[in-house]
């Protein structure tokens, strides 16, 4: 009977995977799509968006019913129509000259070189109103107005003149072409949508009709895209067709759902960069993948209201407009995958990433485990068993898995999931599990290493004793067998039976070897992290680890969490700004920006896969990194020079400008780096007046008025992530002398004067020339020496208002100053529904120090306990000097309990002594925390941390103690 049920059972289980895979089949990866959004905040006023373009130059162009609008890099700035702003725009393109031609409700305008010109009347006829579409083509802009296709063609004063396309005997032919609902250039051809039909215009002017001779039924064709295959999709009002190459009749695809019969606008198919087909569904978006459909919707966090507008970008990322919220970007399309809790995880931060013999991908998180068994399904809790915060996960020979939770719970599963084992709790919080190559269990820990020699036995976890206490947080094996441990109680190496500590030196001088984070690699190059901010690197020699300051400036403040080698000999560095990646040459930097789901990353919770992809976990879930070369493919950014000008006036390259004292105006933009300004700067020089470069951070530049001569403006943007510089823009123009030194005066000065009188004004014009350049050079001079007063006195604004609310001895925010902290944590709590922890800390045995010691050194304790508290603490989190030996922290957005982190707190105290001059002091701590109720007054909160402190101290100190409920 048991075998019997047992085989139902299994029975049951297949057909109930059947149904779900089958159901799934149509349903985009359970991944949640990072989303960029723009609008008022970013410039974007218009927010009925009826168009998306990239131009030649890198700039994005996106047309609303309120005006046009370029994208900088940074803002969307609207774009005045021949001085006018304002129109509703009904779309935009650019020919193959990379002039922009727009059109608006009743009007065409073209860009001459210095404005968006509108066209005349004598130039394009009678226009339809509101029904005016564009269409660029190798042979010319095509515009459609109302049923008829026009074609510019450009006279010979400049001038445009808008001809039919199609002359009166083709009409008569072919009479659908007088009926033209839409047009799209694709390749050398021009695709029309007549009648009921589609009409293909060749560059010789040859016209064939696509019908129902073909398999093509009757639709309004609005949209054509030719797949890397060769095959022919179009897109209608109600009908997805595909013509496969060297096919002569067209194939249904009609997507999955309701279909298309609740799109409106724009009915768009386009080809992503991997060749893929996407279009706009009701729901969202479908895209073809080999030989069905995949949807992504809301569930995958596309906006609810209605995508109208799609683009693909040069980087590859898909830009959307939508209906009446402005324009989102899909960051990281095609390379990034994002997971959360939307997706089926439990409670992020995400600790720890496997992938077990079954091929299926486990997390480790606050909830325990998340299992993923197929990269096309949901996360799932897994192993109920296996309890809470479970951080460290790793994958036995024999399939089987081992995970440990955050306060020393070891578990040991079967790979079908079954507990073998469950060890006693160590008693310790708990930073990484490890498991060798001679299958040891290593365990380490905040007050030491715990080693299980042979797990299949019935042996225990036991303390390494030839090691000292304290905490141990990194751990690798090399390719020899060697074992290197490293953390706050030093940096060891295992050999045979042997540990052998290692020495520290920092730039050539002995240090204490506090290595919180360890990398040695096989030719001995070390990568490293101390217990305070930045990244060192070095070499391993001998039983020293030489060691010098990463070269990357930008790396030098930053809270570093994880160091990796990936296969590929790629160093990952993972910190509190994102992941920073070292190919061997050159740097990047991934963040939310390109696609990253969030940029504090979890420590150890990475995960390099078979195929190479990598998985990071962060603090909200984790990122899938499918092509980690796409972090080095990127070109430079390019530099645009938005506007150049005096006066309001546009400077062409060419020009030649009457002399003034009008400063000229630059406006530059980075159209191809998205949000990341604070990694880039700009340069420029004119050549002619200064050989010198002038560096500036600032994207808008009043530069002093030009002496007359010859110049070539210069302007480069420089990317500080990876050290190099875009290809400069130049524009060359001059300066007129002065009206004193026109011909005629010139004339005029040799008839009255002559030689003396010529010889009298080249000295003058000399002089003139080297006062402007002095000029230009003090006013240069003197705005360096007023921005660098303005610093100075910001900087003297910002020590008055920490004196004001910081404590002098400590440096930690005073009474009145965390007291104001709080209150602020507690509105934002309340409003953002945020947890919100507060922990009272106070020094066990404090006035001991005082009696025995003295003043100096309490004060001095005081001091160092402040530094160790600040150099553990998240960004969000703030402490103060609550009074004596007191101390108070803030800890948004914990979550409760969140052991090991308060554990980490009492640990940075307590975890070894402090070191006052010649003296070594144990002090200990004892921690009361509470949770913000919502609507309770601050002296209520600051009275249950009080409680929980007087408990600590009641039961033993040196421990922490949560709010009791």
């Amino acid at each position: 009977m048991r075998a019997r049920r047992r085989g139902l059972q299994s029975l049951q289980a297949l057909l109930l995977w059947l149904a779900v895979e089958l159901l799934a089949a149509g349903v985009a990866r359970a991944q949640s799509i990072p989303l960029r959004r723009y609008a008022h905040d970013q410039g974007l006023l218009g927010l009925a968006d009826t168009c998306l373009l990239q131009s030649g130059d890198g700039s994005l162009w996106v047309c609303t019913e309120s005006g046009l609008y370029r994208f900088n890099g940074h803002r969307f700035e609207q774009v005045p129509l021949q001085g006018q702003r304002g129109h509703s725009i009904s779309a935009a393109s650019e020919d193959a000259e990379h002039r922009l031609w727009v059109a608006t409700f009743d009007a065409l305008y073209v860009d001459d070189g210095t404005q968006l010109r509108r066209l005349s009347a004598q130039e394009t006829g009678p226009l339809h109103k509101n029904k005016l579409r564009l269409a660029s083509t190798p042979w010319g802009m095509v515009l459609l107005s109302g049923q008829q296709a026009l074609r510019a063609v450009a006279g010979s004063d400049g001038r445009w003149q808008l001809r039919p396309l199609f002359d009166a005997a083709t009409l008569a032919r072919l009479p659908q072409l007088g009926k033209l609902a839409a047009a799209q250039s694709e390749g050398d051809d021009l695709w029309l949508g007549c009648d009921q039909a589609l009409c293909r215009i060749a560059a010789d002017g040859s016209v064939t009709v696509y019908g129902q001779a073909q398999g093509l039924p009757p639709d309004r064709w609005r949209h054509v895209v030719r797949d890397r295959d060769g095959a022919l999709w179009l897109r209608g009002d109600q009908h997805v067709m595909q013509l496969p190459a060297a096919a002569e009749r067209f194939v249904a695809r009609p997507p999955p759902g309701v279909g298309l019969r609740q799109v409106g606008g724009q009915t768009q198919i386009l080809l992503d960069p991997q060749g893929r087909v996407l279009i706009r569904t009701g729901q969202g978006l479908a895209r073809w993948e080999h030989d069905h459909w995949r949807q992504f919707d809301r569930g995958n966090g596309l906006p609810d209201a209605g995508i109208l507008v799609l683009l693909f970008d040069r980087a590859g990322d898909l830009w959307m407009t939508v209906d009446g919220e402005g324009v989102v970007r899909w960051n990281g399309y095609g390379w990034i995958e994002n997971w959360d809790v939307s997706q089926g995880m439990s409670t992020a931060p995400t600790w720890s990433i496997l992938r077990n013999g079954d091929g299926a991908l486990l997390l480790g998180n606050e909830a325990g485990i998340n299992r993923q068994r197929l990269p096309d399904q949901r996360f799932q809790p897994w192993l109920a068993d296996a309890g809470l915060q479970v951080i460290s996960l790793q994958s036995a020979a024999d399939g089987s898995l081992w995970s440990l939770g955050s306060l020393g719970e070891l578990r040991h599963h079967d790979r079908q999931g079954r507990l073998l084992r469950s060890y006693p709790r160590l008693g310790a919080t708990i930073r990484r599990l490890f498991l060798d190559a001679g299958g040891r269990i290593w365990i380490l820990s905040a007050d030491g290493l715990y080693l299980l020699q042979r797990p299949q036995s019935n042996d225990l976890p036991q303390r390494v004793q030839a090691l000292p206490g304290g905490e141990y947080s990194d751990i690798q094996q090399r390719r020899d067998g060697s074992l290197w441990l490293s953390g706050a109680a030093g940096v060891f190496r295992l050999r045979g039976n042997t540990w052998t500590p290692i020495r520290l030196q920092l730039d050539g001088k002995p240090a204490q070897p506090w290595v919180s984070k360890l990398l040695i690699q096989e030719d001995g190059q070390v990568w490293a992290a101390l217990y305070n901010p930045g990244v060192w690197q070095g070499r391993l020699d001998g039983d020293t680890l030489q060691l010098r300051p990463s070269v990357q400036s930008e790396q030098r403040e930053l809270q570093i969490y994880l160091i990796r080698r990936t296969r590929n000999g790629w160093i990952w560095i993972g910190h509190n700004q994102g992941v920073d990646v070292y190919d061997g040459r050159r740097w990047s930097r991934l963040t939310q920006s390109q696609g990253l789901l969030w940029d504090d990353i979890s420590e150890s919770a990475f995960f390099e896969d078979h195929d190479g992809s990598v998985w990071i976990g962060t603090s909200k879930g984790v990122s899938h990194i499918l092509a980690p070369q796409r972090l080095f493919q990127a070109n430079a950014p390019g530099v645009t020079l938005s506007e150049f000008s005096r006066g309001g006036h546009p400077i062409a390259a060419g020009a030649r400008l009457p002399w003034n004292q009008e400063p000229l105006h630059i406006e530059a933009g980075s159209p191809d780096l998205y949000d990341d300004r604070n990694r880039v700067s700009l340069r420029y020089r004119f050549e002619g007046a200064h050989t010198q470069w002038i560096y500036t951070p600032n994207f808008e530049i009043e530069h002093p008025p030009l002496a007359p001569g010859a110049y070539t403006f210069e302007l480069q943007l420089l990317d500080a992530y990876r050290h190099s510089a875009s290809a400069p823009v130049r524009v060359a123009f001059s300066v007129a002398p002065v009206w004193w030194r026109s011909q005629t005066m010139l004339a005029l000065y040799a008839l009255l004067g002559g030689g003396l009188a010529i010889a009298a004004l080249h000295w003058r014009e000399r002089r003139l020339r080297q006062r402007e350049r002095h000029l230009a050079e003090l006013v240069a001079l003197r705005t360096q020496e007023l921005e660098h007063d303005k610093r100075e006195l910001e900087i003297a604004r910002a020590a008055l208002a920490v004196k004001a609310s910081h404590d002098s001895l400590t440096g930690l925010l005073n009474r009145a100053g965390i007291l104001d902290a709080l209150a602020a944590q507690m509105r934002h709590s309340q409003a953002e529904q945020q947890p919100l922890a507060v922990a009272m800390i106070d020094l066990d045995h404090f006035k001991r120090i005082n009696d025995t010691h003295g003043h100096l050194i309490g004060d001095a304790v005081l001091t160092k306990v402040a530094q160790r508290l600040n150099a553990n603490l998240r960004e969000s989190d703030q402490i103060g000097r609550y009074g004596g030996e007191e101390l108070l922290g803030v800890l948004p957005g914990l979550p409760p309990p969140s052991h090991e982190r308060l554990q980490n707190l009492r640990v940075a105290v307590s975890g070894h002594p402090l070191q006052v001059g010649t003296q070594h002091l144990a002090v200990t701590a004892s921690i009361g925390v509470a949770w913000y109720r919502q609507g309770e007054s601050l002296q209520q909160l600051l009275a249950r941390a009080d409680d929980a402190l007087y408990r600590a101290k009641h039961l033993g100190r040196n421990r922490v103690e949560l709010q009791q409920d």
